[in-house]
């Protein structure tokens, strides 16, 4: 059990830092929405600030892989 990962930074720190970056990549991608040629738009899932915003994230935190960001969050989030 030594070897398992335990999360011990606080929620709400990692609350306010996704809001900080989702800010921000709305606010610049705001910029160049009107170059974005996109097709498919009303399939959307989840919108494209969302999908920037966490997988920054993942990377500030030293996730390597989307595999791994998404193990980490759906074991400890």
């Amino acid at each position: 059990m030594q070897e398992h990962f335990h999360f011990t930074t606080d929620p709400a720190k990692l609350q306010k830092q996704y809001a900080a970056i989702f800010c921000f990549v709305s606010a610049q991608l705001s910029l160049i929405q009107m170059y974005l040629h996109r097709r498919n738009r009303h399939l959307v899932k989840q919108e494209d600030e969302v999908v920037m915003a966490v997988h920054l994230l993942g990377k500030l935190l030293g996730f390597s892989s989307e595999r791994a960001w998404h193990r980490f969050v759906t074991g400890n989030l």
